[in-house]
Formats: C-alpha cells, sequence, structure tokens
C-alpha cells in the first residue's frame, strides 16, 4: 500500500526504521504535544514490526500508524494514526513528524491521503481530527 502526492507519500511503517522512527518520536519539543510516551527500543520495533503486518489495514476499533515520507526518496519524516470507531462510521486521524520536515506542508497532504484511504476503503460518515 502506497498513496502518493506530489512531495509526500503514506506506507505501511518498517521494521528497518527504528533509528528515524525513534529519533522523531523520543524528541521531547515533539512528545509534550502527543498523547503517548517515549518507546524503548525493543517496545519500538515490536511496534514497528506490528504495524508493518496487521491485516487488514482498517479494523472496527484498532489504531493503525502508516509511515509519512518524502515521495521522492520514500525517507521516513513521521507517521499518521488512524483509528476507526467501533462502529466503523468515524475515525481518529493524528500526524506527528520530525522537526526538519515541518513547514513544508508534509501534514496537510498526509492527512489528506489519510482520508482518501479511509473514505474508499471503509463506511466511513465522519473523520475527527486531533
Amino acid at each position: 500500500m502506497r498513496l502518493t502526492s506530489n512531495t509526500t507519500a503514506l506506507r505501511r511503517l518498517s521494521a528497518s526504521e527504528l533509528r528515524p522512527f525513534q529519533s522523531y518520536r523520543n524528541d521531547p519539543k515533539e512528545a509534550c504535544y502527543q498523547c503517548w510516551g517515549q518507546m524503548d527500543d525493543s517496545t519500538a520495533a515490536d511496534f514497528l514490526a506490528y504495524m508493518s503486518s496487521i491485516a487488514p489495514l482498517m479494523e472496527p476499533g484498532r489504531r493503525t500508524q502508516l509511515a509519512v515520507t518524502e515521495a521522492s526518496s520514500n525517507k521516513l519524516i513521521g507517521d499518521v494514526g488512524l483509528r476507526l470507531s467501533e462502529d466503523g462510521y468515524a475515525a481518529e486521524l493524528g500526524v506527528t513528524l520530525a522537526r526538519a520536515a515541518r513547514g513544508q506542508g508534509h501534514a496537510t497532504r498526509a492527512m489528506n491521503l489519510a482520508a482518501l484511504l479511509l473514505f474508499e476503503t471503509t463506511d466511513l460518515a465522519q473523520i475527527d481530527v486531533r
């Protein structure tokens, strides 16, 4: 699965991306805006392995994280979280970006791509942005 705009793409996270994932996820200036805490490397590696292989991708009541990448290089620059409600008719979206990737429109494009994915693959009627 890969969705692409002109400069931003969404795809599944990869277990091989532990270092860049931990770099932005453990940035204290980012973590203060998030509801999650820091993960040690072992927990993060397990999380990445799980997110790289869950099927189906979208399931009511479950959170899914997708990689946000630069479209041209496929370099991980953040992730977007999606969670379908238990009935599958509403979803929550959130995005986390590495500091160096901010201010370039990647978050807006990632949210648009995530919304497109949700509306095309589910019975979604509403999105709540967090």
